[in-house]
């Protein structure tokens, strides 16, 4: 993430474009720049992971990433036009039927940075929508920690 985390992001869709032959759009805030690395880090691999997940399951044709800063937050969309899951078994995890390790790392991820990670689908709809919530309240004071330590 030399260059940032908004060119990351915008490389990284548009590869995965060029790979998968899905159409995919993102916008970026350019505040994601701003954040701590474990923050960036995080909504990195929860965009890997959910350009992964729409790839392998949802038959998809569009895929559109979202990072925004509202209101002491970042919140991070990706939506596709697949085919839904019942996203309550994303909720719950684990059972019968496994959600495999992907949405289960994605909400460890965010929790431990006091994020959340909420997922909209339904079977019988098209598209499936994931929503991650990292706070923005820690990131200064944890910056100046990180650069206490380093000196």
């Amino acid at each position: 993430m030399e260059e940032g985390l908004k060119a990351t992001i915008e490389c990284y869709v548009r590869g995965f474009a060029a790979r998968t032959a899905l159409r995919a759009r993102s916008v970026v805030d350019a505040g994601v720049d701003g954040l701590s690395y474990d923050s960036q880090r995080a909504l990195l691999r929860i965009v890997q992971e959910g350009l992964a997940n729409i790839f392998r399951h949802a038959s998809a044709t569009e895929v559109k990433i979202l990072v925004q800063a509202t209101r002491g937050q970042f919140r991070l969309t990706i939506s596709d036009n697949g085919r839904g899951f019942a996203a309550h078994r994303a909720e719950r995890g684990g059972g019968t039927t496994s959600m495999g390790v992907g949405i289960p790392a994605m909400r460890e991820r965010l929790a431990r940075l006091g994020g959340s990670l909420e997922i909209r689908s339904d079977p019988e709809s098209s598209g499936t929508t994931l929503y991650a919530v990292i706070p923005v309240r820690n990131e200064a004071k944890r910056h100046k920690r990180r650069l206490l330590l380093q000196s």
